[in-house]
């Protein structure tokens, strides 16, 4: 992750079949301590997060731990559409969860645009998460008439959506 973190903002997205309750994500009561040196530590900023399931267990402990040393924070109930539901990602006959998420560093939540848990559908005891990616990105280019910073926009194309699938199919290793 921190080889990652040094390209750019990195984004943990999915099911980590861990539930976390209300329990925070960031290190409570944290403060600069007076001989800590301020450029290197960043105290956690302590951030109210929505959520209907109440229920942690020994995985959510683990990620929670995981949240707190890499400074990273669950988005669900705290973006967006999903801000004061907090709403379930996973459904069987006998329960609800939320055991999916959106993680990533708070100063990185700008990335994040319209984050909601979608309806649950036929296909799957899990409702998806929704959300834009703000993947714009600039790259300084070399163009040997002149040189200047040259904008480039990313944008879902769903008309090559079986493309990029079948790409992503035919990397995986045979099972």
């Amino acid at each position: 992750m921190f080889h990652f973190e040094s390209l750019g903002p990195v984004v943990r997205v999915g099911d980590v079949n861990a539930r976390v309750g209300l329990k925070p994500d960031y290190i409570v009561c944290d403060a600069l301590v007076q001989d800590c040196d301020t450029h290197v530590y960043n105290p956690d900023t302590p951030s109210v997060r929505a959520s209907k399931d109440l229920v942690s267990n020994t995985r959510g402990s683990r990620l929670l731990d995981l949240c707190k040393a890499t400074n990273m924070h669950i988005a669900n109930g705290r973006l967006y559409h999903d801000f004061v539901v907090g709403g379930y990602t996973y459904y069987c006959r006998n329960l609800s969860s939320t055991i999916d998420y959106l993680i990533l560093k708070e100063s990185d939540f700008s990335c994040i645009r319209n984050f909601r848990i979608c309806n649950f559908n036929n296909c799957s005891d899990h409702a998806s998460l929704c959300f834009e990616l703000n993947a714009n990105q600039s790259y300084v280019t070399i163009d040997e008439h002149n040189s200047e910073h040259v904008g480039t926009r990313y944008k879902w194309n769903n008309e090559k959506r079986d493309t990029f699938r079948s790409g992503i199919i035919a990397k995986l290793p045979p099972v």
